[in-house]
This record gives C-alpha cells, sequence and structure tokens, in this order.
C-alpha cells in the first residue's frame, strides 16, 4: 500500500458505521479478533494477506471505539429542562451572542444535584460536557475559569421542519460530546471559585486575549460590516456577517470562504515561513516556530475540524522538512482523519469534518486524474495565450473535483444545490486568499504600527465590498441554485 494511512482512515470509518449501526457488544469484539487472527494463522504468508487482515482489525478497533465512547446518534428524546447547580470550569473561550445579553462556553462540570439527564444518566457523574449560556451582565469570563452554576438543564431540541426550526441541536450537542445546555438567568446563579493555574490553561487564556485584541483591531479600523468579515474569515467568528451575506454566499456554494478553514492555516503558514527566511532562521528552528504557529493559530479559531485537518498536516509536515523526509498527501488526509477519529469517533457525523476531507479527496483525485490525462496527451503550445488558458481549465477541473466530492454532503446537509459552484471558487477563494492576508496585515499593524494601519484597512474595505457584489451578482443569476425543505 502506497498510502497506508488512507486505507486506516478508511478502515476506521467503516467500523465507526458498522458500531453505530449494529452495536455489537464486547464478546462479539473480541471473537472477532480471534477468528481473524487464526484465519491470519492459517493462511498464506504474504504481504497482502497480512494487509488484509489488519484493515479487518481496524475495522474491529472503530467499531470498539464506538462502543467505549458510548452512544450512538441520538434518538428522540424529551424536551424537559430540570433545576441543576453544576461546579467545574470553562473549557472554551467565551462568545458573545448576536444580541449582546449571552454568552456562551463549554463547561467541564461536575453536577451537585440528583436530577436525572435526557439520556438516563444521573447529572452527579463526573467530567460531564455542558454548553453553559450565561448573561453577560455578570461580567467577563476567559477559559479556566472554575464556576458554581444554578441554572436550568435541559438536551438539545431536535430538528422540527414543521415548526421553522431546522437546526438539530440535539445532533449537534452529541457531535460535540456534551450531555445538554444550561441556562442561567441571571448573575445570583454564578459564583466564581478562582482560575485554573496550569500552564496550559494560562497558554490558551495568553491565545484567548490575542483573540479579543485581533478582533478589536477590526472594530476600530472598519465599519461594522467590514468587521464582522474580518472576524469571520480570520477568526472564525461568523455572528457579525450580516444574513443576507450569507444567504449569496450560500447560494453559489461558496459559504466555505466565511469561516475558517484550510486555507486559512495555508496562509497562515506561508506567511510565518516567508518571515521566519528572511529573518535568517535555521531550518530546525524555522519548523519548530512554525509548528507554534500553527497551534496557537488553531486555539486562535475555536478547534473547528478543518482547521484541525490542516494544522495535524502542517505539523506532520514540519516534521518531515526536519527530518528531510517527503510525505505523500494521501498519507497526511489519511493521518489526519485517522488522529481525529481515534480520539473522537463522533466527529464523523460532523458536517464540517465530512466536508473538509471530502473537498481535499476530491482535489487530490481531481489532481491526479488531470495528472494522467495530461501524460498521455500533447502538451499544449509555449504561447503565453494557450498557456494561461491551460492553467485556467486545469484550475476549473479541480474545482470541478472538490465540487464533486462535496455536492452530495451540500445537498444532503443544507438542502442546497449550486450549478455555478465550481466556476464560482474560481473566483472567490483567491479574491477571498488576498482579503486574509490583508486581514492579517491589518491587524498586525493595528497592534505593532497603528499610523501604518489605515492603507491596509481602506484596501481590506475596498476587497470586502468587490467580493460581497460579486457573490450577489452571481447569486441573482437565475436558475443557479435550488434550495429545498427549507
Amino acid at each position: 500500500m502506497r498510502s497506508p494511512m488512507a486505507f486506516v482512515a478508511m478502515a476506521l470509518i467503516a467500523g465507526i458505521l458498522l458500531g453505530w449501526g449494529l452495536h455489537p457488544s464486547p464478546w462479539v469484539h473480541s471473537a472477532a479478533v480471534l477468528l481473524i487472527t487464526v484465519v491470519w494463522g492459517c493462511g498464506r504468508r504474504s504481504a497482502g494477506w497480512a494487509n488484509l487482515c489488519l484493515l479487518m482489525l481496524l475495522v474491529i478497533a472503530g467499531a470498539f471505539r464506538v462502543a467505549v465512547d458510548g452512544n450512538g446518534p441520538p434518538q428522540d428524546s424529551a424536551d424537559s429542562a430540570a433545576p441543576v447547580a453544576l461546579e467545574g470550569m470553562l473549557v472554551s473561550d467565551p462568545a458573545l451572542g448576536r444580541d449582546g445579553r449571552v454568552i456562551t462556553a463549554w463547561f467541564c462540570a461536575e453536577a451537585r444535584g440528583g436530577t436525572s439527564s435526557s439520556a438516563g444518566r444521573r447529572t452527579d457523574s463526573l467530567r460531564r460536557l455542558i454548553q453553559v449560556r450565561l448573561p453577560s451582565r455578570a461580567g467577563r469570563f476567559e477559559v479556566g475559569d472554575r464556576l458554581r452554576l444554578h441554572g436550568l438543564l435541559r438536551p438539545g431540541h431536535a430538528a422540527q421542519p414543521e415548526q421553522g426550526r431546522h437546526f438539530d441541536e440535539r445532533q449537534w450537542l452529541w457531535v460535540h460530546g456534551a450531555d445538554g445546555v444550561l441556562a442561567v438567568s441571571d448573575s445570583e446563579g454564578i459564583i466564581r471559585l478562582g482560575q485554573d493555574t496550569g500552564i496550559g490553561t494560562r497558554y490558551r487564556r495568553w491565545v484567548g486575549r490575542l483573540k479579543l485584541a485581533l478582533a478589536q483591531q477590526g472594530r476600530t479600523w472598519l465599519g461594522s460590516a467590514e468587521a464582522g468579515m474580518l472576524e469571520g474569515l480570520l477568526l472564525g467568528e461568523g455572528r457579525g456577517i450580516r444574513p443576507e451575506v450569507w444567504e449569496t454566499f450560500r447560494k453559489t456554494g461558496t459559504v466555505h470562504v466565511l469561516v475558517v478553514s484550510g486555507t486559512h492555516v495555508g496562509l497562515v503558514a506561508l506567511i510565518s515561513l516567508a518571515f521566519l527566511v528572511l529573518m535568517g532562521t535555521p531550518r530546525v528552528a524555522r519548523y519548530l516556530l512554525l509548528t507554534g504557529v500553527l497551534l496557537t493559530y488553531c486555539l486562535l479559531t475555536g478547534i473547528q475540524p478543518p482547521i484541525v485537518r490542516a494544522t495535524i498536516t502542517g505539523l506532520l509536515l514540519c516534521w518531515g522538512r526536519i527530518r528531510g523526509l517527503e510525505i505523500s498527501p494521501l498519507n497526511l488526509l489519511g493521518t489526519a482523519a485517522a488522529g481525529m477519529l481515534a480520539l473522537q469517533p463522533r466527529a464523523l457525523a460532523d458536517a464540517s469534518f465530512q466536508l473538509s476531507f471530502a473537498a481535499v479527496a476530491g482535489l487530490l483525485l481531481a489532481s491526479f486524474v488531470l495528472s494522467i490525462v495530461e501524460a498521455r496527451t500533447v502538451r499544449p503550445s509555449t504561447s503565453s495565450g494557450r498557456a494561461i488558458f491551460h492553467r485556467v481549465a486545469q484550475a476549473l477541473a479541480v474545482s470541478c473535483g472538490a465540487c464533486a466530492a462535496t455536492a452530495p454532503l451540500v445537498a444532503w446537509h443544507f438542502h442546497t444545490f449550486s450549478l455555478i459552484t465550481p466556476l464560482a471558487n474560481l473566483v472567490v477563494v483567491p479574491w477571498a486568499s488576498l482579503l486574509i492576508v490583508i486581514g492579517f496585515l491589518l491587524c498586525g499593524a493595528g497592534l505593532l504600527a497603528p499610523w501604518a494601519a489605515g492603507p491596509f484597512a481602506a484596501a481590506f474595505s475596498l476587497t470586502v465590498r468587490g467580493l460581497t457584489a460579486v457573490v450577489a451578482w452571481m447569486a441573482g443569476c437565475p436558475k443557479i441554485s435550488w434550495s429545498w425543505g427549507l
């Protein structure tokens, strides 16, 4: 197998799906492992036979990981709330809601009340992850804050399209490993118990403060609409982007540029690497520093699946450069998928995880097919016009590969399909990449040299307006997209 980690990831995916569908008992896992071991011992001693047996063992490992994880996708449950008292720690950066009155964050809690949860587990179990919603008037919160909370704990709401509720909060909470939502109505329900002082928590608090400082630069130098785009493009905070902008990007199938993705990680890596090269940093130190930059940006953007995938890929590339190794793209993709699924098998049910890996797989497959076609055809003329046309055709073919891989997932999760997506990506992705670069330069200048931030702010505003106008024009073209069930 030239790309063994890709096969490892596919075997784990098959095992996870098998575990969710059949719910095999530990005795079944043990019997299957014993049977495969006997079959391998009695079979032919060849590399292909050994690889096949190994893949079957990985399928069983995926199913066993689901059994260890606990539960499959959520079933119907009662939508009721119960008063509880929880004590624990904030494990994510608090985020202010659109209305400015509610703060949301992830909370790792130990329950003090004895109320049963919707899944039949008691609320006095240890280390339960819960999404908390706190009143903003209660003050400022940071990751690592230890709190005692009194409020109403409820399970997630199921999607009910007939009532206008299309978001399946129950599924979303399950994917994140959370048991429910705790709503605290007033400041009296919050008691501060101090802060965690571990070095990891202190580092995450520093990253959270850096995120606030970067967001503040956008609010200082830009209008509200442009600042919302800056926070969405650079920091993964899309609450400030206007709903009509979301809709136009959704119709053209380019909404992925409004949230952080692997493109952002790649640009951060390129900018950082170029700076380190210009500073004359030695090779090993250069890639060690780049590793720190990638980890910091992953925390800065909220540890979302596309960023985690790209960060793992970047860390492996840094390790390969330090060791002088070349790693195949499929091995990088497979390692990222296998690592994420081994830690959190529920990520497989997350739309962002599926879209991120499907897009990269589509790009790689299209590039591979394109290389085979080009190897069997006559090379194009060296004239500049034909060369440019050839490059555009290559980019369009690769874009079509990514769109073909993600179109079924987009249709399934978001009930929309767009014909203009491959062509729109050719325009929107480079344009958005330019915006990301200008945005980073704006934030950097605002923090280090405020006198130089004005031109970058003007360039960012002009580029944002141009991008939104072009996307709105493409979205207005008749018969380019279809939506249903909304």
